[in-house]
């Protein structure tokens, strides 16, 4: 596949439906110079001619499509926000892991009738943990969850490392971070994807459908009455 698009010494066009696992192909193309465009496969199937669906037809209406200049894009993130957003995503799922092993050891210290909540955070309400009487099972479980948290809180500083460097070289994300109650995950989850946001926020408005609080005059992504700004509420 890549030695067939690397014949071309120009830039070329090319067309795709969207699908699940087709991001392998389209940084391929990026790579060697080539410009992607996205459709929405369900607009694309209506600009079908036949009900047949064969791979050639495709091509064909996707050419068809092109040369006309009516191809259904859809808005894609660039693979630098796509990165950020993988880190962001991998970061909750750990803090989700860490949140249930915490749950398993407040069970046990409430079972041995001792009630630490927050205290578990500390090393005051570990100290108790750890002077807890209990069974042989229950003190195992309690060892590992304890080293299986340490583990855990290890990557996410790790990532929140990784996070931090890429936030400090992003003006928007520093300027962001300026407003109160806005931090480095929130800045970042709110610039990587705000054009995916404003776009939304187009075709509610298209589909009858805007946001709650929609904006008076909805300015530029980077105006205080951006549409951003109401949908980033629910999404961050």
């Amino acid at each position: 596949m890549k030695f067939i698009y690397s014949q071309f010494s120009d830039e070329v066009l090319v067309g795709i439906e969207a699908c699940g696992y087709s991001e392998w192909f389209e940084r391929m193309l990026h790579d060697l110079g080539h410009e992607v465009w996205v459709g929405d496969a369900t607009k694309i199937r209506r600009r079908a001619r036949s009900r047949q669906k064969t791979d050639r037809r495709d091509a064909e209406l996707l050419i068809d499509l092109l040369l006309k200049d009516e191809f259904p894009r859809i808005n894609r993130l660039s693979f630098e926000s796509l990165e950020i957003l993988r880190r962001l995503r991998y970061r909750h799922r750990l803090v989700q892991m860490r949140t249930r092993m915490r749950n398993s050891l407040q069970a046990i210290a409430l079972g041995s009738g001792i009630v630490l909540k927050s205290k578990l955070r500390t090393k005051r309400g570990r100290a108790k943990l750890n002077d807890l009487p209990l069974s042989p099972v229950l003190s195992e479980q309690r060892s590992g969850w304890l080293e299986m948290i340490g583990e855990v809180e290890r990557r996410i500083a790790q990532v929140e490392g990784e996070l931090e460097k890429a936030a400090v070289g992003d003006e928007r994300v520093s300027r962001l971070r300026t407003h109160p109650g806005v931090g480095l995950l929130t800045g970042l989850y709110g610039e990587h994807t705000k054009k995916w946001m404003a776009c939304q926020y187009r075709l509610r408005e298209r589909a009858g459908h805007p946001p709650r609080n929609p904006p008076a005059t909805a300015g530029g992504p980077d105006s205080p009455s951006s549409p951003c700004r109401y949908l980033g509420v629910r999404c961050i």
